[in-house]
């Protein structure tokens, strides 16, 4: 009977680390969809400010989304951090429950060794850029964008001035 309690708390770590690493990568994706929607948004109203324009304004909101836009990467590298860590804590607990078998003849749950199995099976593991940094590379996009939208406004904005001068 101890051996069934040992075994539920294998268990409940287990599950706690999987739902905590679920509802992390979850958020993530949540996450990214709100920023790349609100991001796509944001370069139609710039678009519309520079065919208008509006070469102040359209400035401001460039280096305002340059600012935004870092914070979404800053932000996607620290989730994957948190994303890691809940993977590696659900490995561990598959760890110690195989370590704590004294028999091997016991039968193993089907959760058993779920992340040791998709570790030594990973697609892309010696791939030459990581998948969560690929992933990066949608935010990176949009600061180049942000970045040519905002030189855009002031080479405008100085030709204006300067046609104003004369």
């Amino acid at each position: 009977m101890a051996e069934t309690t040992e075994h539920e708390k294998f268990a409940e770590r287990f599950e706690s680390a999987m739902s905590a690493w679920k509802f992390q990568v979850e958020s993530y994706w949540t996450r990214n969809s709100y920023f790349a929607l609100f991001e796509t948004a944001a370069a139609a109203g710039v678009w519309k400010l520079i065919a208008d324009r509006h070469w102040w304004t359209s400035f401001a909101f460039s280096a305002g989304l340059i600012v935004l836009t870092l914070i979404w990467l800053f932000n996607n590298m620290r989730i994957h951090e948190y994303i890691r860590y809940w993977w590696k804590s659900a490995g561990e607990a598959e760890k110690a429950y195989v370590a704590s078998i004294k028999m091997p003849s016991e039968v193993k749950p089907e959760w058993i060794l779920l992340v040791h199995d998709y570790e030594t099976r990973r697609p892309n593991q010696n791939a030459l850029i990581p998948y969560h940094l690929s992933i990066n590379a949608i935010p990176v996009l949009f600061i180049l964008c942000w970045g040519w939208t905002a030189g855009m406004s002031l080479v405008n904005l100085g030709c204006s001035c300067h046609q104003l001068c004369l």
